[in-house]
């Protein structure tokens, strides 16, 4: 993949940002697991890790693609907050 701002380091920054509206701290590991669980997915289209994954691989598609696999396993409120953290970050 191309080199640039790593999609993990992005997630980390959000959830400092966000912490300032003091969420509660199980939201935050919500958010967290959400977000990177979708991304883990993108990053195995994409065939590599998920620390390897740089912000430039989330385009339209493998964001759908990532986000529909992720939803697959996951029950419509994890979905639904998934989406959430999604339109969030």
């Amino acid at each position: 993949m191309t080199s640039g701002p790593r999609l993990v380091d992005a997630v980390e920054h959000f959830l400092v940002d966000l912490s300032a509206a003091k969420p509660s701290p199980h939201t935050l590991a919500a958010y967290r697991r959400d977000l990177l669980g979708v991304a883990a997915r993108v990053a195995a289209a994409h065939g590599v890790g998920l620390d390897d994954l740089p912000l430039t691989a989330l385009d339209k598609a493998s964001l759908r693609r990532g986000f529909a696999s992720w939803a697959a396993d996951h029950a419509k409120a994890s979905t639904i907050r998934a989406w959430s953290a999604w339109n969030a970050f």
